[in-house]
């Protein structure tokens, strides 16, 4: 925006001196006027437009592709059910996966991106709630298919230190950035992500959790930074092609009624939520009402 501002300044600077100019008439003046302001203008609108014959053509090029299978729809989890209803994670997509707490919304999301790591994907998670040391010891476990209460007890078994190798060596070298600082700011949260898809490249961006993150440009209350993080995750997707993921809090709404699974009205702060995600996923498990 700052350089459109600056282009305009220097059009009307131009136009000036159009105007300045000894000998010559009004109606040149105003055709190389119009000339100036023509170009900043076109270059401002050249932005995003595309060809109605390319979109159908790149459409039915995209269907032969799956028809014959040679295309991969998004990032699979290896979770086969979601992956069958989801056909992937896609790139520029926001997925909101949402749910009270306890209900494992960070073993979930780890789950979603433990095949993507391994398969040589590269992941930058957000972690505004758990220290980076526990997701990795999270992770190790995972991959590992020790018991995590080993690991943070430090207790391992015979057969546990063969998993630990096999899973550290599976880990080493793969692109993941995990950030953990309090009080992130979703334009910071941006500008690493930026950073890190110009360095590295960047398939996937996970944000644990939507609401501690903060937008401080925004002065009009809780429900309005909510609305705006809730947008720029979604604008941050399209910008760089990757998928992200956002784990949501619910509102204690759901646990009033009888019926305690959630619904999309559930979602904490904000309806914007509903309206920016592509896929809104609740996680509810039973038995933590009912044992």
């Amino acid at each position: 925006e700052l350089s459109r501002e600056r282009q305009l300044y220097q059009a009307a600077v131009s136009i000036q001196d159009i105007i300045m100019k000894d000998g010559v008439d009004t109606p040149e003046r105003f055709q190389e006027a119009e000339a100036v302001f023509t170009a900043v203008s076109e270059s401002r609108d050249v932005i995003g437009v595309s060809d109605w014959n390319h979109l159908l053509k790149t459409a039915v090029d995209t269907l032969d592709k799956r028809f014959n299978g040679e295309v991969e729809e998004g990032l699979m989890s290896g979770l086969l059910d979601i992956d069958k209803r989801l056909t992937g994670f896609k790139k520029g997509e926001l997925y909101v996966v949402a749910g009270r707490p306890g209900m494992g919304k960070t073993t979930y999301a780890m789950s979603v991106f433990r095949k993507a790591l391994l398969d040589g994907k590269k992941i930058f998670f957000s972690s505004l709630e758990m220290p980076e040391s526990q997701l990795t010891e999270r992770l190790i476990a995972s991959i590992g298919g020790i018991l995590l209460s080993r690991i943070k007890s430090g207790k391992l078994e015979e057969d546990d230190w063969p998993k630990l190798t096999n899973a550290i060596n599976q880990l080493k070298d793969k692109s993941l950035r995990i950030i953990d600082k309090d009080g992130m700011d979703v334009n910071q949260l941006r500008s690493e992500c930026r950073r890190m898809k110009r360095k590295e490249g960047l398939d996937l961006v996970v944000v644990d959790y939507l609401q501690l993150l903060s937008d401080r440009s925004v002065k009009n209350g809780r429900f309005e930074e909510v609305s705006s993080i809730s947008r720029k995750l979604k604008g941050l997707a399209k910008e760089l092609d990757c998928s992200v993921i956002a784990l949501s809090q619910l509102s204690r709404k759901c646990e009033e009624r009888s019926d305690k699974r959630p619904i999309p009205s559930d979602l904490r702060e904000s309806g914007q939520i509903e309206q920016d995600a592509d896929v809104i996923q609740f996680l509810y498990r039973d038995e933590v009402y009912n044992e």
